[in-house]
Parts: structure tokens; C-alpha cells; sequence
């Protein structure tokens, strides 16, 4: 069957109605997705992304009724956004992401779509980066704590949440454990920047929190 994919990747937002009245039943269905979400301890972009999407797949159905609302009624949704509004790939990802979830933990309805669904085209990116020089001459203009921020960012490929929420943990001198969100290798890689942070700046780092 399908697999559920909850990663947060950056794609265009569904229309945001969060002050539409909804119907009872529509009503109680997002705030019981809302929990279960939020017990599962999913991001606040998870949170919003989903509901969101559930919200517009209610309107999509003039808010049938929802012991009518089956995977055929999904899998319309989601080809009526690739054909007729034009969303890209990631964008319809994430809506059957969002009804797959409200489909196996809320509704406890199969969802088995399979090829039926209309894809979106997969839009060719080719990212824009900067050179070594580049990264240089910006992290040179920048002064602490910034700069250590910035070092993680590029240096770990962190999101600006996970550096902001960042605690470093280390087991008898050995760095394998950051709060038990990244690999090894990304704590190897801050450890060394934070070495190199040091010998830089001059000044001792304080103990981690």
C-alpha cells in the first residue's frame, strides 16, 4: 500500500480558511485531526499543512456527508488539483500525505489509490548556491552568536528551527547524542564547528543547556 511520508518539505501552502465556519461534522473531524497530530508530536507546520488541506478537501466535497467521503472522493481531489488547478509535485505529495492521514488515523477508511491518481508534473530545479568564496565573505561580516548559527546552518544542513532549538548532549566525551535528532555524522560536523568557533572567536564556550 501506500506509505505515509510526514517530512516537512517546502511546497505551496493550501489556501488558508481557518476562519470559515465549517459544519459540525467537518468541524469535529479537523479538531480530532488537530489531536491526534499534535499527540504524535508533529511539527506546528505539520499541524497546519494538514488541517489545512483537509479543510479544502471539505470544501472540494460541499461538505458530504462524511460516511460518504471514501478514497474514490481522494482520489478525485487530488487529480482535480493536478489537472485543474495545476499544483506542482510536491504540492499534490503533500495533500495525499494530508488524506492519507486523515484516512488511516481519523476516518479508518482503506486508501489505496494506487495509479489512479492523476500525477503532477515533477518541476526540473536546479538550486541556485553560493561558492566557498561566497560562504566566506558572508560568515566574515557576521559577529557571535550569529555567526555560529549561520556555520550550523550551512555547515549541517539544519533548519533554522532545529538550530534554534538545539541542545548538545554528550555521552562520556563522546558527541553520538544531540537530543536524539541527528546522525553522527551531523554531530561530528558541530562538534568541529564548534571547535573551530573557538579557535576563532577567542573565547571559551559555555556548557550547553
Amino acid at each position: 500500500g501506500d506509505e505515509e511520508q510526514l517530512t516537512d518539505v517546502p511546497c505551496e501552502q493550501p489556501q488558508s480558511h481557518n476562519n470559515e465556519r465549517l459544519p459540525e461534522g467537518w468541524s469535529n473531524l479537523v479538531d480530532e485531526m488537530a489531536r491526534e497530530i499534535r499527540l504524535r508530536n508533529y511539527s506546528p507546520k505539520t499541524l497546519s499543512s494538514y488541517t489545512g488541506w483537509v479543510r479544502r478537501f471539505g470544501r472540494y466535497t460541499a461538505y458530504m456527508p462524511l460516511s460518504d467521503v471514501s478514497d474514490e472522493t481522494a482520489k478525485d481531489f487530488l487529480t482535480y488539483l493536478a489537472v485543474e488547478e495545476k499544483v506542482v509535485a510536491s504540492t499534490q505529495n503533500q495533500a495525499f500525505n494530508a488524506l492519507l492521514f486523515l484516512f488511516r488515523h481519523i476516518l479508518r477508511r482503506e486508501y489505496e489509490l494506487g495509479d489512479r491518481v492523476v500525477r503532477a508534473k515533477t518541476t526540473k530545479y536546479i538550486p541556485t548556491v553560493l561558492t566557498r568564496e561566497e560562504v566566506d565573505a558572508v560568515l566574515s561580516c557576521l559577529k557571535s552568536p550569529y555567526k555560529l548559527m549561520v556555520s550550523l546552518l550551512y555547515g549541517c544542513g539544519l533548519r533554522l528551527s532545529e538550530c534554534l532549538n538545539l541542545r548538545l548532549k554528550c555521552r562520556s566525551g563522546s558527541p553520538h547524542t544531540l537530543s536524539g535528532t541527528v546522525s553522527p555524522v551531523t554531530c561530528w560536523r558541530l562538534m568541529w564547528i564548534f571547535a573551530r568557533f573557538r579557535s576563532c572567536s577567542g573565547t571559551p564556550m559555555s556548557k550547553p543547556r
